[in-house]
């Protein structure tokens, strides 16, 4: 069977990519990633769309595969409120977001009175902050008297044709050719293939305006093409579909992670060149140097045309991405907490932290009471307490004083914190603190209603 001519406007016609699905699937076992899906558009045509490794036990990754897409929900978002101020409907840095969402108020009444929608969608507000995009979204769908997805699907998804985003885990885990996420205990197990499967929280996210959305790279390289193409859908003589203006920020790389899952779209607008690529494991950089290999390529970048290319994806990318795990490993030891006071105890009753703590954005932990069962050389084995909060069911050690410290760990993203009781007027527990936001720590109250805490299961 003959191969039919290209034609001279044909852009693939120019461009060699023999071989690229070889060199990629090495460079996805050398870098230790499962599975994943790599596509490319140029000039508004799509000349790579692959799919390598499993997106799950046993079925492969397929460039239809829908994984979750992390903070690239972040630039729909923001996309999706640009409608509203192009419709005249909000403005980004004139109205106080508490005007659009009254119930929204913070510490200071002043800061609350000046902060706008750019504040929240800049992460100017006190650092990067999921909690404010998720601000952003309920301010806006208030506007649009509808729900945040609601307004996304109307204003972004359905417009784009992007039949095959959509919102939350649980949503995705219903779709036959979804990713699941896998994790590895060290760069080395992953580079020899020894995954660690795990499974998406079913748990509605509550930032999902920060981090919830799902797709395949196929969507987003039609999301990459209106951006690029400044809101148009079929090029430059196509329909104006979004606002000019709601889109221009969103003209930059994107990397989004959720735990189990990485996500990339990169978007080069003077060359229409878009670059989109989706991965079933957390700790990897090779999503980003594969971006770097095929715009050297595409684009016969100096780093590709000459003898002292760099080598993007044996070489820089494995480097990346074993100081990536050598982060995590440290982050789950506690590096950067402060130093443990040695001698000291704890004089609050371990049975009066048991019990449930509120938190009106965060929502409920639980302390649990852990007791051992009294196996064959486990007899002097004490009980302990646990930290339950969401899916995190994780061991308390005692850090000093009224402190505790346990490593919140989720499909290999492990960060140990440091978390604090606290007495009320009566001497008894009524509340802790936890560093989930650095700097400042989020206080939970205790619950008074009684509730049964005590458990007794098998520790190992």
């Amino acid at each position: 069977m003959q191969t039919p001519p290209t034609s001279p406007s044909d852009p693939s016609a120019k461009i060699d990519l023999s071989g690229l699905n070889s060199i990629l699937d090495a460079a996805r076992i050398k870098n230790g990633v499962p599975g994943m899906s790599v596509a490319v558009m140029y000039k508004g045509e799509v000349i790579f769309a692959e799919g390598f490794g499993k997106r799950n036990e046993h079925q492969p990754f397929t460039k239809e595969t829908i994984s979750p897409i992390g903070s690239l929900t972040k630039a729909i978002t923001s996309t999706a409120i640009g409608e509203l101020v192009a419709e005249g409907k909000m403005d980004w840095d004139e109205t106080p977001v508490n005007k659009y969402l009254p119930e929204f108020e913070l510490k200071d009444p002043v800061l609350t009175s000046q902060l706008t929608m750019a504040d929240l969608l800049s992460h100017r507000t006190f650092n990067y902050s999921n909690v404010m995009y998720a601000v952003a979204g309920e301010a806006a769908a208030n506007v649009a008297g509808t729900t945040y997805e609601q307004l996304v699907h109307d204003k972004i998804l359905t417009p784009l044709g992007l039949s095959n985003t959509g919102f939350s885990q649980k949503a995705m885990k219903k779709l036959e050719n979804h990713a699941s996420p896998y994790h590895a205990d060290s760069f080395s197990k992953a580079q020899a293939g020894e995954f660690r499967g795990g499974e998406y929280d079913e748990i509605y996210m509550a930032f999902a305006p920060a981090g919830d959305l799902h797709s395949n790279v196929l969507d987003l390289l039609k999301w990459g093409k209106v951006v690029v193409d400044g809101g148009k859908v079929g090029g430059g003589e196509g329909k104006q579909v979004l606002s000019k203006e709601s889109v221009e920020m969103t003209v930059t790389p994107q990397t989004g992670a959720y735990p189990g899952s990485s996500a990339n779209l990169t978007l080069f607008p003077d060359d229409d060149l878009i670059i989109a690529q989706l991965a079933n494991i957390h700790p990897t950089e090779l999503t980003l140097y594969v971006d770097y290999f095929i715009a050297d390529k595409i684009l016969n970048l100096p780093s590709y045309s000459t003898s002292t290319q760099q080598d993007w994806l044996f070489d820089e990318a494995v480097k990346a991405t074993a100081k990536e795990y050598e982060v995590l490993e440290e982050e789950r030891e506690g590096k950067g907490l402060p130093a443990r006071i040695e001698g000291t105890i704890s004089v609050l009753p371990r049975e009066d932290m048991v019990g449930q703590f509120v938190n009106p954005l965060y929502g409920v932990i639980t302390i649990a009471r852990v007791i051992p069962h009294k196996d064959e050389g486990k007899e002097n084995e004490e009980e302990g307490l646990e930290f339950r909060y969401n899916e995190y069911r994780n061991k308390m050690e005692h850090y000093h004083y009224e402190t505790f410290k346990t490593v919140l760990e989720d499909l290999g993203v492990a960060e140990a914190r440091l978390f604090s009781f606290e007495a009320g007027s009566d001497g008894h527990v009524a509340g802790l603190s936890i560093n989930f936001e650095e700097p400042d720590l989020v206080r939970f109250v205790k619950v008074k209603t009684p509730v049964t805490t005590t458990v007794a299961e098998k520790v190992e």
